[in-house]
């Protein structure tokens, strides 16, 4: 009924992955930090203004320097590259495929 599973080995580079992870949660909470400023700015408001749109889009970009592997950055960065479309001034098909791109991404 019950079958004996064979134990494996710890690879010999698991724990330098654990301490880089480890080593990167102090980056991470900080760009969390910098994400929930960006969603005040644009979450408060029932349609944000172009200034803090583009000021959102800065945080969110320095979050993602921070830990670029943080699927919230991601959604909050497409988020604001979303909303930021509706300003016809700011508008560009960079800035429509870099929302694809940072959808994908979250």
């Amino acid at each position: 009924m019950f079958t004996t599973r064979k134990r494996r080995e710890i690879p010999p580079e698991l724990p330098a992955i654990i301490q880089t992870a480890l080593g990167s949660k102090a980056s991470s909470s900080e760009a969390r930090q910098l994400v929930g400023k960006a969603r005040a700015l644009f979450e408060t408001a029932e349609f944000p203004n172009r200034d803090d749109l583009l000021l959102a889009e800065q945080l969110c970009q320095r979050a993602a320097t921070l830990d670029p592997a943080d699927g919230e950055v991601w959604a909050a960065s497409a988020q604001v590259s979303s909303l930021i479309y509706y300003y016809p001034q700011i508008r560009s098909p960079a800035r429509i495929e870099a929302a694809v791109s940072q959808a994908r991404r979250g």
